[in-house]
C-alpha cells in the first residue's frame, strides 16, 4: 500500500479527503490468489486497508476488485480504476437514494433516511494521471 500527500495531485483530484493511499488487486473472494497474498483472508485485508484509510482518507484501487461486498465495509473516499476484471463502469458506482425526508418546525430540523450501496465515489475506466509521477 503506498500513501501520498494531496499536494501532489493535480488540481482536479485535491478535493480528495485526506491522506491519498494506492491498493492493487485485491481479487476479494477469489481463494485461488489467497497463497499470493500470504493466505491473508478478505476480512483481514478489510481490516489492513482500513487501518490505513480511516473514514477521512482516501483510497485509489488499481482494479480486479473481485467481491463488492468487501468494498462496502471500507472506510474513507474511495475510487476505482478499472482493471481487466471489472465490467462497467456504472456496477461500481456509489449510489445514495434519498427514501425519505422529515421537517419539524420551528427549528427545521430534518430527518432523512436514504439506502446507500456504498461503493466508489468514483469510477475509472483505462488509464488516469493524477499528478506529473503517478
Amino acid at each position: 500500500m503506498k500513501q501520498l500527500s494531496n499536494a501532489h495531485l493535480y488540481p482536479c483530484f485535491q478535493h480528495w479527503p485526506g491522506t491519498v493511499w494506492f491498493y492493487s488487486d485485491p481479487h476479494f473472494s477469489d481463494e485461488h490468489l489467497y497463497q499470493y497474498r500470504k493466505n491473508m483472508t478478505d476480512e483481514e485485508q478489510v481490516k489492513r486497508i482500513n487501518s490505513k484509510v480511516g473514514k477521512n482518507g482516501t483510497i485509489v484501487f488499481l482494479g480486479d476488485i473481485g467481491n463488492l461486498e468487501f468494498v462496502k465495509k471500507l472506510k474513507g473516499y474511495k475510487v476505482l480504476i478499472m482493471g481487466n476484471h471489472e465490467k462497467g463502469p456504472s456496477n461500481y458506482k456509489r449510489e445514495r437514494k434519498i427514501l425519505e425526508q422529515e421537517y419539524f418546525n420551528p427549528y427545521c430540523s430534518i430527518i432523512t433516511k436514504e439506502e446507500d450501496n456504498k461503493l466508489f465515489d468514483e469510477v475509472y475506466e483505462g488509464t488516469l494521471q493524477i499528478s506529473p509521477k503517478i
